[in-house]
């Protein structure tokens, strides 16, 4: 039997390439701006995205604990970027946080500095190419955090 070590395996690799994705995402978005760090701009783009979503629900979104987010949320109200309400869902009272017009400007300027990038990676590897790899990720994913129970709290 051929000895298998840890980091000559899949899930090693994924990580590896996690890492890799991260750092780079964080150097690009600090080349753009020192308004957020890159954990903060997920945030608001989650919020963008998917607006409406509670504190737990963007927590589950976003892979972190309730705590973690709740300082994410916070550190963007401070600095004006989100505003959160309280609103009633299925008759609880729950706070949703929202992007203000400072956030919206901030957020779209990055989207913008941001193109030119993306189009540079789509011409290393093919929209296509990215969809299979997002969908197979997502497939994975979701079967490792079901066969071991993951959630972030």
């Amino acid at each position: 039997m051929v000895k298998k070590f840890y980091i000559e395996s899949f899930p090693y690799e994924v990580e590896l390439t996690a890492r890799i994705c991260h750092e780079n995402a964080k150097r690009l978005l600090e080349s753009f701006t020192d308004a957020v760090s890159i954990d903060e701009f997920s945030i608001l783009d989650t919020i963008v995205a998917r607006p409406g979503l509670s504190q737990a629900d963007l927590a589950r979104l976003v892979l972190k604990g309730k705590a973690h987010t709740g300082r994410f949320i916070m550190s963007l109200e401070e600095k004006g970027f989100v505003e959160r309400h309280v609103q009633e869902r299925d008759g609880k009272l729950i706070k949703v946080a929202v992007v203000t017009e400072k956030g919206m400007d901030l957020y779209t300027s990055i989207i913008e500095q941001m193109k030119p990038v993306i189009a540079h990676f789509e011409s290393i590897i093919s929209e296509e190419d990215i969809c299979k790899m997002i969908q197979g990720l997502r497939a994975f994913r979701k079967k490792v955090e079901e066969a071991n129970k993951i959630v972030f709290e």
